[in-house]
């Protein structure tokens, strides 16, 4: 058995030393659950700490619960969730076919 421990005051240091570096907005890519840790529970602590937050995919996106802006890295993407993207959330778009859709 093993386990992952993660510091969070670690990760608010790190975030405020890159703030003090740039003025330039930060996204935090929380894709596949966080890298394990659990997306509504990393975006939750990171939500007043950073602009926006990078998804792999829409059943992703649709875990978190924040105002920020929520970027789909690889949509892949249904009627619904056509309608549910324009409001939001911002996608990728890697192919003619995914641009004919929106």
């Amino acid at each position: 058995n093993f386990y992952l421990e993660v510091n969070l005051d670690n990760i608010n240091y790190n975030i405020n030393k890159i703030k003090e570096k740039t003025s330039k907005k930060i996204m935090a890519v929380v894709k596949a659950d966080a890298y394990g840790l659990g997306i509504e529970k990393v975006t939750e602590f990171l939500s007043d700490k950073v602009d926006a937050f990078a998804v792999i995919n829409m059943e992703e996106a649709l875990k978190v619960k924040s105002e920020k802006d929520v970027l789909i890295l690889t949509p892949e993407l249904s009627r619904e969730d056509i309608e549910l993207i324009k409001d939001n959330f911002i996608i990728t778009i890697d192919n003619e076919e995914l641009l004919k859709k929106i």
